[in-house]
């Protein structure tokens, strides 16, 4: 219960001036969407989304999304997760499909499998 709370404060301490100088890596923040997937709060769900597609990191000279199947995943059941009813279920729904359109853009790495489905 206190995962995604705890991943909120690493994140403000990582973006303030504090933690400019932190190393932080694709995996902090794979790490960071998992605990925020896992909260019911929606607010939540969508700050893990907004990392999810829009974080990006330059290695060896290329930039590449931290998009992993696992991470798509995880966002599409924690949209699934954040209420009951045809809304919730529409949203989930949105985002699925938001995802797979922007793998096949190349604008992420990795789109949800049978686990998002």
């Amino acid at each position: 219960k206190r995962a995604p709370l705890v991943a909120l404060e690493l994140l403000d301490v990582v973006t303030s001036e504090k933690g400019e100088h932190l190393p932080v890596d694709a995996n902090f923040f794979q790490h960071v969407i998992s605990a925020l997937c896992q909260s019911k709060q929606l607010g939540h769900v969508d700050a893990a989304h907004d990392i999810l597609v829009s974080m990006r990191f330059d290695e060896d000279g290329e930039n590449f999304s931290i998009a992993t199947t696992a991470c798509c995943n995880d966002v599409v059941k924690g949209y699934c997760s954040t209420g009951t009813g045809t809304g919730t279920a529409s949203n989930a729904q949105a985002v699925l499909v938001s995802l797979v359109s922007k793998f096949r853009r190349n604008e992420i790495a990795g789109m949800p499998d049978r686990h998002g489905f």
